[in-house]
């Protein structure tokens, strides 16, 4: 089986027979923010604007910007466009060569029906993408640590109360700052958005060529367009699309949660004959059925086929001309051991409905003989809108230090929420994004047995239905996990999850973690040491300072208290104070309280090391 790292390496390659700089996701991937009229091609890069003039033209131009269109042109010419630092950085670190998001990207499945389109086209086409992140508003109701108020209206709530955060001399989240930058929600956008408008106007185009469709933040749950891009893949089956949403899972009301399951439920539930007979008129889908029969190889694609000739359904003769029909009477109905759908022995029946059959490249698999259905008058319908449905669950730690981090999060509700969502669909899985930041460094391990976890609960036959990825944060640079560079104990536990990661590699099942999972912990790893090269004395002090008061204000605003929920980083926190000049108080081992003087020298008193305070908690104690 070709591994994704295996993949990874092989797009490396091919990439470079273009240019040294070539990435698929300039073409066919973008990242679409419509209250703000920007655009990005993947989540990268910054967000640069889509000027209403070119939208006049096109409404393609949410995505065939002539800003990206020019960096396609430096791709091609092996130029390095400067808004793809994140993959360079990656690919620059030591301890390399590395593998960027670039090549893994371009890798993916999604790419591989346009890949010609790209290298045999020209620069400056007007191509549909395949994969398209869309925001249609801010709504949201968390105030994550490291967010904005133009992403978050929890956050321009805070600011507007309490004002921009103060930081010695510089704020932060400054709402007339973000205004002039362009980054703050357009005023047109609170009425009629003249993006939203030209997203619906391309929409049914932009579908037909989709692979992967994802609704990013603010919550989307909370969001009507939503439920009106769902509603619309009830009505317009696309077989070959992967779904997403990204959430929270804790939106204002649970209400919305139960409304969305209901929704996915559907897409997912069983298509009547009506329906289909519907969709076969409209051009979605050819009615035609097909018997496959075990011919002993594990792959099902391989098995005998014949087409099935059964009432009431239309032969297309165009269609396979040369396979044997079948009369549905005449169907072997056996099931060795009452074993229906993914065994390895025995006779089986598959209920094959073709869609769009010009565009597939091999028969799909979308519904069975059901052996245990009361009556058992025949084939059941499992007809799918669409052909898997990916959650988003932003999650960057564990228990009240994620919640710390995303306030507003409840983690046991969204562990409930996950977890009930699994229970209650099939063709879905779950991505947890961890935007990898400093405080997600010392419950690492606790999030990967968390991830194992779940794995070991849902993996199925078909797979292993919950996934994680770790992109790095880079902005606001105090949160950093560059940081983590000047404190050895810190890069110890990361070293520590990395052996944690090797030991538990998958091997025959799902439950483990995966090659390129460790070498994406690496490369972060190999990223965050580049840290001590890349930032000087000055901007280290700098960072420092920003990283305390910064949390010295969240905590008086939210009325939380950093050292109660991260204590391992005592040390650390009082270092960053002394060096904004607070006064320190030291709780020591006998419970008195000692009041040390201002002071930047090192404090050479003997206590515990933080290595030694990180063992105990991550291995539980």
């Amino acid at each position: 089986m070709t591994t994704i790292q295996q993949i990874a390496e092989d797009t490396a390659i091919a990439l470079d027979d273009i240019s040294d700089t070539m990435c698929m996701a300039k073409w066919l991937q973008v990242s679409m923010h419509l209250p703000q009229g920007m655009t990005q091609s993947c989540y990268h890069p910054p967000t640069h604007e889509v000027p209403l003039s070119e939208l006049e033209v096109t409404p393609k131009a949410l995505h065939n910007t002539v800003h990206k269109v020019l960096e396609r042109k430096d791709m091609w010419e092996g130029k390095r466009p400067s808004g793809c630092s994140y993959c360079w950085n990656i690919e620059d670190a030591p301890e390399g060569p590395h593998l960027s998001d670039r090549h893994y990207r371009s890798g993916e499945w999604w790419v591989t029906d346009a890949w010609n389109e790209v290298v045999d086209g020209e620069w400056d086409e007007n191509i549909n993408p395949r994969y398209v992140e869309v925001n249609f508003n801010q709504a949201c109701n968390f105030k994550c640590t490291y967010c904005s108020p133009h992403l978050s209206t929890e956050w321009e709530k805070e600011i507007e109360e309490h004002g921009p955060i103060q930081m010695g001399g510089k704020i932060h989240n400054d709402i007339g700052q973000l205004v002039e930058s362009g980054l703050m929600p357009l005023e047109v956008s609170k009425k009629d958005n003249p993006y939203v408008t030209a997203f619906w106007e391309w929409w049914p185009d932009m579908y037909k060529d989709l692979k992967v469709f994802r609704m990013t933040g603010g919550e989307h749950l909370m969001d009507k367009n939503t439920f009106k891009v769902l509603d619309y893949i009830v009505d317009h089956p696309n077989p070959d699309l992967e779904l997403s949403i990204t959430s929270n899972m804790c939106p204002t009301d649970q209400k919305l949660f139960d409304k969305f399951l209901a929704k996915i439920v559907e897409i997912e539930s069983d298509v009547t004959e009506d329906v289909v007979e519907e969709w076969t008129n409209a051009g979605f889908i050819k009615s035609v059925r097909y018997y496959a029969k075990n011919n002993g190889h594990p792959d099902w694609t391989t098995w005998e086929r014949k087409i099935v000739k059964q009432p009431g359904y239309k032969d297309y003769p165009e269609i396979d001309p040369g396979l044997e029909r079948i009369d549905f009477n005449k169907i072997q109905r056996k099931f060795p051991n009452g074993k229906m759908l993914h065994s390895n022995s025995g006779d089986f029946l598959y209920d094959l409905i073709w869609f769009r059959a010009n565009e597939r490249q091999q028969w799909n698999c979308l519904g069975s003989y059901d052996t245990e259905k009361e009556g058992n008058e025949g084939i059941s319908l499992d007809v799918a809108r669409m052909n898997n449905f990916m959650l988003f669950v932003s999650l960057d730690s564990v228990g009240e230090r994620a919640e710390y981090i995303r306030t507003g999060l409840e983690f046991k509700r969204l562990q409930n929420n996950v977890e009930q969502f699994l229970d209650n669909t099939k063709n879905t899985e779950v991505t947890f994004i961890n935007t990898f930041n400093f405080l997600s460094i010392t419950r690492l391990e606790d999030f990967l047995k968390y991830m194992l976890t779940l794995r070991q609960k849902y993996a199925n036959e078909k797979g292993n239905r919950v996934h994680f990825d770790i992109p790095y944060l880079r902005e606001p640079k105090w949160m950093s996990a560059q940081l983590a560079a000047f404190y050895p104990d810190l890069m110890k536990v990361l070293d520590h999850c990395d052996n944690f990661m090797q030991l538990h590699l998958t091997k025959d099942s799902y439950i483990g973690f995966e090659v390129h999972e460790l070498a994406k912990l690496r490369r972060d790893i190999a990223w965050i040491k580049s840290g001590k090269k890349e930032i000087d004395d000055e901007e280290l002090l700098e960072r420092q300072t920003q990283f305390y008061l910064y949390f010295e204000e969240i905590d008086k605003r939210r009325n939380v208290d950093f050292l109660t929920t991260f204590p391992e980083l005592q040390e650390i926190y009082f270092d960053m104070a002394r060096k904004c000049g607070r006064e320190i108080i030291d709780i020591e081992e006998e419970d008195t309280i000692e009041v040390e003087e201002i002071t930047t020298e090192k404090n050479t008193t003997t206590k515990p090391t933080i290595w030694n305070k990180l063992k105990g908690l991550i291995r539980g104690t």
